[in-house]
């Protein structure tokens, strides 16, 4: 009996291995920043930690934790199921959408700096770095790469979640820098450009 519940305690972990190893396929997919944070910890330094949900614009509604996609068709491919499992009656009434993955975007502003990436799955919710930071401030924005149905995959839709604007933050050594209910919004309307040249 010992030996059974030892094999089936073993199948158990080799699924849940396979469960979390496995990554949306697709070759249109949105690529990685390439401008990612050397961001390796070291005495003296300090971190952030970053925690999101996201709202459907169009309908006006903040969506659970970790529900990275929607795709309110029933009739998707094998690819398209792969990619997005949130799908039919269990999804909401509006257009397809897909958010893999979440970018911190990390601006050095004193002393002065070039932007770095550090990037995270969505459906994690929450994203920390290692203690790499220099003490100093920081503009510190989460943003994300949106893809959209395009026959029978999602492909990158070249354009971005709506992100809060960049919250500027002094980090210390030793100490977490704190950003929490960070809301992207997807399926937001387009930005209309007045002939003036401002949005409307």
């Amino acid at each position: 009996m010992r030996l059974w519940r030892g094999f089936w305690a073993g199948v158990g972990l080799l699924v849940g291995l396979a469960g979390c190893t496995e990554l949306p396929m697709g070759e249109r997919l949105c690529k990685d920043p390439l401008n990612v944070c050397d961001c390796q910890s070291g005495a003296g330094r300090g971190a952030v930690v970053v925690r999101w949900r996201l709202a459907d614009v169009e309908i006006g509604r903040l969506l659970p934790r970790g529900m990275c996609c929607c795709n309110p068709s029933d009739n998707v491919s094998a690819t398209l199921r792969q990619q997005c499992g949130t799908t039919g009656n269990q999804c909401l009434l509006s257009p397809a959408w897909l958010l893999r993955k979440v970018q911190l975007h990390i601006t050095p502003v004193e002393p002065a700096g070039g932007t770095c990436v550090v990037t995270a799955p969505c459906s994690d919710g929450e994203l920390t770095t290692q203690y790499c930071l220099v003490p100093g401030v920081y503009d510190l924005q989460l943003r994300g790469a949106l893809e959209a149905v395009d026959g029978d995959e999602f492909a990158c839709a070249q354009r971005s979640a709506v992100s809060p604007p960049a919250v500027r933050r002094v980090v210390k050594a030793g100490q977490v820098v704190n950003l929490d209910g960070i809301v992207l919004g997807v399926n937001a309307p387009p930005v209309v450009l007045s002939t003036d040249g401002g949005s409307l």
